[in-house]
This record gives structure tokens, sequence and C-alpha cells, in this order.
């Protein structure tokens, strides 16, 4: 909840810097679709031009679902909050961009790639790059890629749903993170 606060604060700091030429603030909400494909993750994207090559978005990622299968449970639950600053050489929320921001996840994964499950939180901070294609006025289509490093508490088991304790600590960690193809609406 206290990641939650400084991003939304983050985000309304941000808002209120000095508007982009001709006193317009350009606003994006996006989703992205490679979230959904991947075990239904919810999730939406919040962003505004404070300048015109500087965009500032909130982030949030939701996925509840537990899946069972012939081979037993998998999942990949999770509660993200991630907020961005973004460098648009072009335009804001248009062309190339490349960013850099804070992300904080609760998570609950397991039975995917290996029979154990780990659940946790993790926070750090994160890198990432990518390209706004526009299709009309208000709509993008954006395409990118980023990495998160920072460090998770953890507690591990031996299966996915009421597994004996098998692990526990503090690591550090880096990881692919926001592959994205978002529908992208601009106003």
């Amino acid at each position: 909840m206290r990641t939650l606060r400084i991003a939304a604060t983050l985000l309304l700091a941000a808002a209120s810097l000095t508007p982009a030429k001709g006193g317009e603030r350009p606003i994006s909400i996006g989703t992205n679709l490679l979230g959904y494909l991947y075990l239904g993750t919810i999730n939406i994207d919040v962003g505004i031009g404070i300048d015109r090559h500087w965009s500032t978005h909130i982030r949030g990622n939701y996925n509840p679902f537990q899946w069972e299968v012939a081979s037993g449970v998998f999942q990949d639950k999770k509660l993200s909050v991630s907020a961005e600053g973004r460098y648009w050489p072009w335009h804001t929320l248009s062309g190339w961009f490349f960013g850099g921001g804070i992300q904080y996840q609760r998570y609950n994964r397991g039975g995917i790639f290996s029979p154990t499950a780990s659940e946790g939180d993790a926070g750090g901070f994160t890198l990432s790059g990518g390209y706004a294609l526009m299709l009309s006025r208000r709509v993008n289509l954006e395409f990118g890629a980023g990495v998160w490093g920072g460090y998770t508490k953890y507690r591990e088991y031996q299966v996915p749903r009421c597994g004996k304790l098998i692990g526990q600590g503090y690591k550090f960690f880096i990881l692919p993170n926001d592959l994205r193809i978002s529908a992208v609406f601009t106003f």
C-alpha cells in the first residue's frame, strides 16, 4: 500500500508540472495484450505527458488465477504496481521511448517451470524501452520490453498447494520485465 501511495504521489506531482506547448497535457490509457495471454493477467497503464519529450506512467498488474491441469496446479498470482518516467526523442506518446522507474510486486507462483512454489514481496528499479506506433490520432500500438532489478523476501514450498516449507530469505534479482504489445488510447 505504501508503494501505491508513493507511485500515485509521483504521478500527481508530474501532472502538476508545466504543461506541454499549447497548454495541453496528453493523457494515455493502455493495456498490455500479452499480459492477458500470460495466464490472464489483468493490467492497466495510465500516462501523462509533462513536456514535449517526457511523460510519467503508473501501471498495475493483477492475476488472481490458479490453473488446474492433469499434471497438477500452476499459478503466477501477483499484484504489481510501478511508476515510470519516459523520455521520447521525437514527441511524447509517439515513436521511440526509453524509461526508468520503481516497481513493487506481491507474488505467489509455482508449478510452471518446476514443481516448487514461491511467494513473497519484491521491489526494485526498472529500465525499459520501446516504440509507440501511431495507428490514428487517438490510438497507438506500443511495443516494449525492460529489465527489473531489486530484492525479494521469499518463502519456497515443495509443491504449489499446501506444500512443505523448504526455504526462505532475501535475495537479489535481475529479471526480464514488462514484455508488451499494448493497445493505447490517447486524449
